[in-house]
């Protein structure tokens, strides 16, 4: 409907909604404006009704108006006001009038008089905390005289509320944004009014993105998805598949893919796929035409860094039947009028014995893909794709070998500083060495057996080796691997480093833990990330296939134009025609486009996807989501320029959901107080997950908070603000240190 509202508006066009029984057009005119035009498609609908012998009321039909009642609300389109209607208010008035003078109340009609003023204050919130005691009243069977008291009063304080309680649609986007944290200390606020190179780009990549949502109707199946790097293909892409299933038993995995794609339906064992689960997904995926399948089953049994692997006998790479099982079921259900397309992956180093079976079991022939030839490492692996890879890019060649299709892509390699970190030296690169494939962390006290390469390592390999706890293969560890950090210290390459070299962009694994389970152990989170990078393939590589999947919906293009897309931020698609070279922080394609913005303009994009319920928003692509949807998505601090504002101390001991709600009420009492903010719509982000609900609620159960959200409502309503909350998370707060520097 934004959408809507904005191309009506920037092209001078009209507009038309059916809601059941109930038709509306309407068009956005000066006052002296000629309406004519959603009169003319009023017309065509009451000729299109007659003729199929649907009855229209005369009565109700009115055009050409400035206001009107629309499904319970009235509309003052000259005063930008919507709220309830004066005949409304007037026989609520007069129904709680007569209630509260009655000697006794009643709690059928306790209910009714409330449920009616819950249909007035839906347009304004923040009324909500005005009934309180009237819930425990209904709720419960006996109460006190006290509790009769408080619900007339409540009552009574509805009625004076009544100029207050409606939304004013012509309230001004605040060029500003305001932060707050809150901890046993103190609390602390900071403001933007400035927006960084990250927040600028965001802005226009994401308006760009508006003009083509690049939507293909296709349903993606991933099993052993692991942190989503199928899905990622398709935002590299600049493709929006209709739908997309992850099926993962790894915690921190299935919380990557959660975060960076909360509309992604999520599963866990691929073993619980059955026909029935099939059916209800095509039941929410009606238009769909095609399924796209990946299975990157578990590589543990064949790959050769384990010692006395068990092949497809193993425990875990045995689960390559059960994605044969599930590819038949699929052909079973519905191959016949969908289009079933497959990327079947794994690590190259298995035997042949092994690769011999899974082509024979699959029906097709391996590509191996190494991305070597357009970043510094290696990560080879082999891929079973349904599609013919061949005549793709100009600037792919593939060649027949002996086991596989060999397929070269060849790129520039992208400058050290785009993806290496600050101060940081790799003789190693400076000599045209290639970075090993990427491995799991696993800390252990002695070697595993038969290590892999161990024979070929010096003895400083070998140091370096027992003193990282033998956390990777020992040839991991040689000269020609090595960072050294400014202060001379040595290190093998960073989560970071590898993620971007591997594609997924800036930080892609950071959300694999929560805040508080990362300040618990940060080797622990730093372990995990390196655990998922070694998990998954290389965008650099499955990019290709990728693409042979999705050919028809591809425009004509090459293979070093998608490397050049490899620094988009997490989670985010962007047009395919923009490129967002690799780089270190968070990049959205659109530096290359020449409009200007600013914080209000970021302000109008995020107020677009929220609703009056307060739903929540995947922030970094704008899909809309379910408002009781988990995770939240956060916004991302490094957006703005922030500058510090104030810092309180408390001066009295709280529980930390009171305290995050403080902090939010101080900074609306500093909009008020120093910048006289009236009649504005302003934003604000916190980390607080319980305080973002009841404000965008209105009201909350709790008693200890109960009081302070009536003091912020209060604020809100009296000055005609409309507050916007979204989600920060909490170690990227930007108030976050100076809420716990507060001297007590």
């Amino acid at each position: 409907m934004v959408g809507i509202l904005q191309e009506a508006r920037s092209s001078g066009r009209h507009w038309w909604h059916v809601y059941l029984d109930n038709f509306a057009a309407s068009e956005i005119i000066s006052a002296a404006g000629d309406w004519s035009h959603g009169e003319h498609l009023h017309q065509e609908a009451e000729r299109a009704w007659h003729a199929a012998g649907v009855l229209s009321s005369d009565k109700k039909r009115r055009s050409g108006v400035l206001s009107v009642e629309e499904l319970g609300a009235n509309i003052e389109g000259a005063l930008h006001y919507m709220g309830g209607s004066p005949l409304r208010f007037l026989r609520l008035v007069h129904a709680t009038l007569w209630t509260l003078q009655q000697p006794h109340l009643s709690k059928k009609l306790v209910q009714v008089i409330a449920g009616r003023w819950i249909h007035v204050l839906q347009f304004r919130r923040p009324g909500m905390s005005i009934l309180e005691c009237t819930w425990e009243y209904i709720s419960q069977k006996r109460v006190k005289q006290r509790v009769h008291k408080m619900v007339k009063r409540e009552l009574f304080m509805c009625l004076c509320a009544i100029p207050l309680l409606h939304t004013f649609l012509g309230a001004r986007v605040d060029g500003r944004i305001t932060a707050s944290d809150a901890s046993m200390k103190g609390g602390a606020v900071a403001v933007s009014s400035e927006l960084s190179k990250s927040g600028t780009d965001y802005v226009k990549a994401s308006l760009a993105n508006e003009q083509s949502s690049g939507e293909i109707p296709v349903l993606v199946i991933s099993l052993f998805g692991g942190i989503g790097g199928s899905f990622r293909c398709y935002d590299l892409l600049g493709l929006r598949p209709m739908g997309l299933v992850h099926f993962d038993t790894h915690a921190p995995a299935n919380r990557v893919v959660e975060q960076r794609w909360p509309h992604a339906e999520m599963f866990k064992d691929v073993r619980h796929f059955n026909k029935e689960l099939l059916r209800d997904l095509l039941g929410k995926y009606l238009n769909i035409e095609e399924i796209h399948l990946w299975a990157g089953f578990p590589c543990t049994d064949l790959s050769s860094a384990k010692a006395f692997r068990e092949g497809l006998f193993g425990p875990a790479s045995s689960l390559f039947y059960e994605v044969l099982r599930i590819w038949k079921l699929l052909k079973a259900e519905v191959g016949h009028y969908l289009r079933l397309k497959r990327i079947i992956e794994n690590v190259a180093s298995m035997h042949q014995n092994e690769c011999n079976t899974i082509s024979q079991e699959l029906g097709l022939d391996p590509y191996f893909l190494d991305p070597a030839d357009a970043i510094p490492m290696h990560r080879p692996r082999l891929c079973w794709v349904s599609e013919p890879l061949e005549d793709l890019f100009d600037d792919v060649f593939i060649t027949q070998e002996d086991r596989w299709k060999r397929v070269w892509a060849e790129a520039p390699y992208p400058l050290l500083e785009s993806w290496m970190e600050p101060g940081v030296s790799w003789p190693g690169g400076q000599a045209g060495t290639c970075l090993p494939t990427a491995m799991k962390a696993i800390k252990r006290e002695r070697p595993p057996p038969r290590p892999a390469g161990i024979k070929r390592c010096s003895p400083s390999t070998l140091q370096r080796y027992a003193a990282d706890d033998y956390r990777y293969p020992p040839y991991q560890y040689q000269d020609q691997f090595i960072f050294y950090t400014a202060t001379g210290n040595w290190r093998l390459i960073s989560a970071e480093e590898k993620e971007l070299l591997m594609g997924f962009g800036w930080k892609h694994t950071s959300v694999c833990f929560s805040a508080s389970v990362i300040k618990q152990s940060y080797q622990a989170f730093d372990d995990q990330r390196h655990s998922l990078l070694g998990d998954s393939f290389n965008m650099y590589s499955f990019i290709i296939p990728a693409a042979g999947l999705c050919r028809q919906y591809l425009p004509k293009s090459t293979y070093q134009h998608l490397t050049l897309r490899m620094g988009l931020a997490p989670g985010f698609r962007t047009n395919f025609r923009l490129q967002c070279p690799l780089t270190r922080k968070l990049a959205y394609g659109g530096e290359s486009l020449s409009k200007e913005v600013s914080v209000q303009d970021l302000n109008k994009l995020l107020l677009s996807r929220t609703n009056h319920t307060g739903s929540d928003v995947r922030i970094s692509s704008g899909e809309i989501l379910n408002p009781k949807s988990h995770p939240r998505q956060a916004v991302q601090s490094a957006w703005w320029q922030w500058q510090p504002c104030f810092q309180v101390k408390w001066k009295h001991s709280e529980h930390i959901n009171l305290l995050e709600l403080r902090s939010i009420f101080q900074s609306i009492q500093y909009h008020v107080s120093h910048w006289h903010a009236v009649n504005t719509r302003i934003f604000h982000i916190t980390d607080s997950y319980v305080c973002m609900s009841i404000i965008s609620k209105g009201r909350t159960g709790s008693k200890r908070l109960t009081n302070v959200i009536r003091q912020l409502n209060a604020y809100l309503l009296a000055h005609g603000l409309h507050l916007i909350i979204a989600h920060v998370g909490s170690a990227d707060n930007p108030t976050d240190g100076a809420s716990r520097a507060v001297e007590v």
